[in-house]
């Protein structure tokens, strides 16, 4: 396998120092995130963009689920989340809202409370 570059290590090393504080949070409102906390997303980016120019792996997950749910048509953001997801070893689902109880009444957010249980990603 191999090895982390010296540019990785820098951004994990900055990573660490950074007071992040966002585990098991989300990014949904940024405008609420500190500055740090912006950093440090920044900081982990770059660190994993240099893992995988390295040829490093990054597999977090042996199995699990990551559901998307994009309202535009955006095959940047699409195909980047799913790129993403399958780098941490997730399989993706694209949430389509027209074939779900959204499309019947069901919020967007009680639908996602819902897909919570069942994923260990939900990119909104």
């Amino acid at each position: 396998m191999a090895r982390p570059t010296g540019e990785a290590r820098r951004f994990v090393e900055l990573l660490e120092q950074a007071d992040v504080g966002r585990y098991g949070g989300d990014y949904l409102k940024t405008w609420e995130c500190s500055a740090e906390e912006i950093r440090g997303l920044a900081y982990a980016a770059r660190a994993l963009e240099e893992l995988h120019r390295a040829n490093v792996s990054v597999r977090a997950f042996d199995t699990g689920l990551a559901v998307s749910n994009f309202r535009d048509k955006s095959t940047r953001t699409r195909n980047a989340f799913s790129s993403a997801a399958s780098m941490l070893g997730l399989q993706v689902e694209h949430f389509d809202e027209q074939a779900s109880q959204v499309g019947h009444g069901e919020t967007t957010r009680e639908t996602a409370a819902m897909l919570s249980f069942a994923a260990e990603v939900l990119g909104i």
